[in-house]
């Protein structure tokens, strides 16, 4: 099966992804009935077709936002209790034909649904990992592994009940990067000071 794209959760400001109890987080957070949506899956990394933002707010638990990239009848659906939000990027796409090649720009949206008050009574434990690589949140330093370079560095622990925070543990990973990143880093580093002396 093709993994999934992650549901998040925040805590202190920084946004992790969720690793485990996946599954049984997603059965205790409202269906798309319950909140009365009808997302439709656009990739198999994402079967269910939307993506559940949760938040540790005041040492308690709750969905904040419900990212859908599609659904049946897109403005038609607002959730009691909700407020729109919408996002539109704009990646770039090699197109070839007769006349050569062209960069072509072709809009993506997603739908946030952001609820004020959506309490998760969920018993169990939340572990996340971070950071969690998006090609929109860095720039496109294309002569380094993102894989590598962003792999996870902190492990988080949460262990609720009944959406109550209880406890919270972070770990610090090993450093999963290889020397031959560091010694291309350092070349770099090198090269810029020494174009800086010669600009001059």
């Amino acid at each position: 099966m093709t993994d999934q794209v992650p549901d998040m959760i925040t805590l202190g400001g920084r946004q992790w992804m969720i690793t485990d109890e996946f599954e049984e987080l997603q059965g205790i957070a409202p269906s798309d009935e319950q909140l009365g949506i009808r997302p439709v899956s656009t990739s198999t990394a994402n079967w269910r077709g939307r993506t559940d933002h949760y938040i540790v707010f005041c040492e308690r638990l709750f969905l904040h936002k419900v990212e859908v990239q599609q659904m049946v009848d897109d403005w038609k659906y607002l959730p009691p209790g909700s407020r729109r939000e919408q996002r539109t990027i704009y990646p770039q796409w090699e197109s070839h034909d007769g006349s050569g090649m062209r960069i072509l720009e072709r809009p993506e949206q997603s739908f946030y649904y952001v609820f004020d008050d959506l309490f998760i009574p969920f018993s169990g434990t939340v572990t996340g990992a971070w950071p969690y690589w998006n090609w929109w949140d860095f720039p496109m330093a294309g002569q380094y592994d993102f894989e590598e370079l962003l792999s996870p560095k902190e492990e988080l622990f949460l262990e609720f009940l009944e959406g109550e925070l209880i406890d919270q543990e972070i770990r610090t990973l090993p450093d999963q990067r290889s020397d031959v990143f560091w010694e291309d880093l350092i070349e770099l580093i090198r090269g810029l000071r020494g174009r800086r002396r010669t600009d001059v």
